[in-house]
């Protein structure tokens, strides 16, 4: 086998595990939402973006810590073990949640539940990207949901009125096999070091927790709003639209995941042309999914080709949001670099809620709608990349060409969409 062929293999089985995991994680929400009845999807994902948000705060930011620490940054009295040690009390609370409360409060133990998988899931995929192991990574962000809504295909198949029991066995056979993994990889050296880390952990974590309680709201807040706002139904047509928006966030994946190390050891004009090149993509791909998305409806399922026409331009709403989605993680990313999450947290986070708060009034002002939800959504998101830029810069990091791509692009889009 010649040289090239040797550096080609790995290349290509990297981007057929890419296609194959992240296709699985982009579809399987799609075929849950066309096999399981509207109520039951809607409030499948108001669960899920809630877990999503709560996650980070009973976590307490711990796993972000994982490829800082993996890349032999120096934490006092910071470990890996220390990590593990803050997951497994998370994920032990959570199974005696839901222990406690099956078969009384339904929504207070399916939120228990996908907190535990969101946790575990979370840890195992990001050591195996601060470790190298990019494909590793890949295929844990897609076991949850690919594991249900293989299940779900199947009770439908064999016991069609069983089927929404089933999804949520198929959640909790994900969240054991998981756990078990985490737990078997933990020795008693590993656990006596973890319980003297424990505490300096938690400490070192906070601000990542603040960072990425932010993030998942900035990125949930429409599954989870309109869980809140209005019923399962419209939650479950938003849900599908947001969905069918995520495909152009593949673009920000594939080269993020494959250069994640990258992002903490490069220098600062090199690491912005990686990130111009992904917002770059995912612009791109917002274009070509919104060209495509007539002749994509049969691909995606009959629950995307009804939400598509009913809501055609709120669509391209929600895609044009996938480009601040993107660069707003990326911010993120580069604030945990260069160590200001907290300088910017001080002002982003009151700017996030104190949107949210005024978003939350004029949707119940206008009344609440798809159409006047995907605009508020955006507007506040738009806001807040503002506030993040403003305050990143007072912090002396420069990053002009990302952020006024970022800033042009997505107002161009949402003016298209406004006018259509």
């Amino acid at each position: 086998m010649s040289g090239a062929m040797r550096r080609l293999l790995p290349i290509l089985r990297y981007l057929a595990i890419f296609g194959v995991a992240r296709g699985t994680l982009f579809i399987a929400p799609l075929v849950l939402a066309s096999v399981l009845p509207a109520t039951e999807y809607g409030i499948l994902e108001w669960a899920y973006a809630t877990a999503a948000v709560l996650v980070n705060v009973v976590t307490l930011g711990t796993a972000g810590l994982v490829p800082v620490v993996m890349v032999g940054t120096s934490l006092p009295g910071v470990s890996i073990h220390g990590i593990r040690i803050q997951h497994l009390a998370v994920v032990m609370l959570c199974a005696g949640t839901v222990l406690a409360m099956l078969g009384a409060r339904a929504e207070v133990w399916q939120v228990a539940l996908l907190i535990g998988v969101l946790a575990l899931q979370g840890l195992r995929s990001t050591q195996a990207k601060s470790d190298g192991r990019a494909n590793a990574s890949l295929l844990t962000d897609a076991s949850l949901f690919g594991t249900m809504a293989v299940a779900a295909v199947l009770a439908r198949l064999l016991m069609p009125q069983q089927t929404g029991v089933v999804v949520w066995l198929a959640a909790s056979a994900c969240a054991l096999v998981l756990g078990s993994s985490m737990v078997a990889g933990i020795g008693r050296q590993e656990i006596s070091q973890g319980v003297k880390d424990w505490i300096p952990t938690l400490k070192a974590g906070v601000p990542l927790m603040l960072t990425g309680l932010v993030a998942t709201l900035v990125a949930s807040a429409g599954r989870l709003g309109m869980g809140w706002l209005s019923d399962p139904v419209m939650t479950a047509s938003y849900s599908v639209l947001s969905r069918g928006a995520a495909l152009p966030i593949i673009a920000h994946q594939v080269i993020l995941v494959a250069r994640f190390r990258n992002v903490f050891v490069e220098e600062t004009a090199n690491l912005e042309n990686i990130l111009l090149a992904i917002i770059g993509l995912v612009t791109a791909s917002a274009c070509a999914v919104w060209i495509l998305s007539p002749w994509l409806a049969w691909m995606l399922g009959p629950s995307f080709a009804n939400a598509v026409a009913t809501y055609r331009a709120e669509f391209l709403w929600v895609l044009s949001q996938a480009i601040l989605w993107s660069a707003i993680a990326l911010n993120d990313l580069v604030n945990n670099r260069f160590g200001t999450v907290g300088r910017v947290l001080k002002w982003s986070m009151p700017a996030l809620f104190a949107m949210l708060a005024i978003g939350v009034w004029v949707i119940k002002s206008l009344g609440v709608s798809v159409s006047a939800f995907v605009k508020v959504h955006g507007m506040i998101m738009l806001t807040f990349y503002l506030v993040q830029i403003i305050t990143m810069r007072s912090q002396g990091i420069k990053l002009k060409k990302l952020w006024s791509f970022t800033v042009g692009a997505y107002s161009f889009l949402a003016l298209y969409a406004w006018l259509s």
